[in-house]
C-alpha cells in the first residue's frame, strides 16, 4: 500500500499479532519513516540516502534534520536490520514498542524503513506463533540462490535494536543474527550487509510439495517454492501433516472447511487471555500447539537457518548482536 499524501497513522496498519490472518502484515510500497503515530513517505534522493527528505504531506523535512532536532541518533550510528516479515509493518512496530518497553533515548520515537531486496533467500514458513499463524524465518539454500525477495530495512537506533531483538526472543535462541549480504537498499550504491534473523529450528519442509512453502504476500522474482497465503498455509500444513481431525477436534468444530482459519483464531484469543490475565491457556490450546509443533519438527529441513550461516561465519554472539561494531553500523554501507 502507498502511504497516503500527509500520512496515515499507525493504527491503520493491523498488526498480525492482533490480526493473524494478515501476516507477516501490510506494509507501506516504498521506504517510510515512523514520526511517533504517523506513518509518511521517506523520499531518497538521487544524491543517496543522506539526502533523504520526510514526506509530511504540504511540507517535507530532511531526515537528518528531523533526528537532530529530536535528539535521536544519526543515519549512519544506526544498526541496518532486515525485516522479512512482521517486522516491516508499522502496526508490529508501534505494537511491540508497547509490549517490549522501547524508550525512545530522546524527543519521541522515530523509526526509519528502506525498501530493499535480498538476493539468495526466500521467505518461507518457519513454525507455529502461539498468536496462530507459521512465522516468517529466511531460506538460505541452493534452489533459491537466484530468488530475490523484496524486504525492508529497520535503520534502529541502540534502544530500538534491544527492543526488536527482545521481540524476536534473541535471548532465548529463538533466533540468531547473522549478517546477510546481497542485499540492495534504497539511496544505497551497491550491495551491501546487514543484520538479519535465522530461526534456530528447522524451517517447514511439506511432505506434499517435497520443499518450504513461501509467504506469497512477499514479493519476489526468480521463485522456486510454491508459495500461499498465509490462512491456506496453515491449511495446507494441518493436511499435509495429517492433523484435520484432531485439530478440529480440539478446536471443537470438527472438519472444518475452512480450519486453518478457526485454528488462528482460537490460538489468537488464547494467546490474549494468556497475556491480559497470565493464566495459563485452556488445555485444549496448549494440547493443539504441541500437536502441529511435533508435526512441523517431525517435517523439518534438515538445515536450520542458523546453521547455515553458522556454517558461513556470518552469526553473531548474542552479546554482540545487542552491542554491534561500527561495521555493522549504516555508516560502513559508505565508509571505506
Amino acid at each position: 500500500s502507498e502511504v497516503p499524501e500527509g500520512g496515515s497513522t499507525v493504527h491503520e496498519w493491523e498488526a498480525a499479532r492482533s490480526h493473524p490472518h494478515t501476516y507477516p502484515g501490510a506494509c507501506p510500497a516504498g521506504s517510510f519513516v515512523m514520526v511517533d503515530e504517523a506513518v509518511h513517505r521517506l523520499v531518497v534522493a538521487p544524491a543517496g540516502l543522506g539526502a533523504s527528505t520526510v514526506d509530511f504531506g504540504e511540507s517535507t523535512v530532511a531526515l537528518e534534520q528531523l533526528l537532530e532536532d529530536r535528539g535521536l541518533a544519526r543515519i549512519e550510528d544506526r544498526v541496518p536490520v532486515v525485516a522479512y516479515g512482521g517486522n516491516r509493518n508499522p502496526g508490529t512496530i508501534a505494537l511491540k514498542c508497547r509490549h517490549y518497553d522501547y524508550r525512545s533515548p530522546g524527543e519521541g520515537d522515530v523509526f526509519v524503513a528502506l525498501r530493499a531486496t535480498m538476493r539468495g533467500v526466500d521467505v518461507v514458513a518457519g513454525g507455529l506463533s502461539d498468536q496462530g499463524y507459521l512465522y516468517a524465518d529466511l531460506f538460505v539454500a541452493p534452489e533459491v540462490a537466484d530468488t530475490e525477495v523484496d524486504v525492508w530495512v529497520l535503520l534502529l537506533d541502540r534502544e530500538g535494536l534491544r527492543m526488536i531483538h527482545d521481540s524476536e526472543g534473541v535471548t532465548m535462541g529463538a533466533y540468531v543474527c547473522a549478517r546477510f549480504g546481497g542485499l540492495q537498499v534504497d539511496g544505497v550504491a551497491g550491495e551491501v550487509e546487514g543484520l538479519a534473523y535465522a530461526g534456530a529450528l528447522p524451517v517447514f519442509r511439506s511432505p506434499e510439495l517435497d520443499g518450504p512453502m513461501a509467504f506469497a504476500s512477499v514479493s519476489a522474482r526468480g521463485r522456486v517454492l510454491s508459495e500461499f497465503a498465509t490462512v491456506d498455509m496453515l491449511d495446507h500444513a494441518l493436511g499435509a501433516l495429517g492433523l484435520r481431525q484432531r485439530a478440529g477436534e480440539l478446536v471443537g468444530v470438527g472438519d472444518h472447511a475452512e480450519l486453518g482459519a478457526q485454528v488462528m483464531k482460537f490460538l489468537n484469543g488464547q494467546f490474549w487471555y494468556r497475556r491480559n490475565t497470565g493464566d495459563r491457556r485452556i488445555e485444549s490450546a496448549e494440547a493443539l500447539e504441541m500437536a502441529i509443533w511435533e508435526g512441523l519438527l517431525g517435517q523439518g529441513h534438515p538445515l536450520t537457518t542458523a546453521d547455515a550461516m553458522r556454517a558461513r561465519g556470518a552469526v553473531l554472539a548474542t552479546e554482540t548482536a545487542y552491542d554491534p561494531p561500527d561495521d555493522l553500523t549504516v555508516g560502513a554501507w559508505w565508509r571505506p
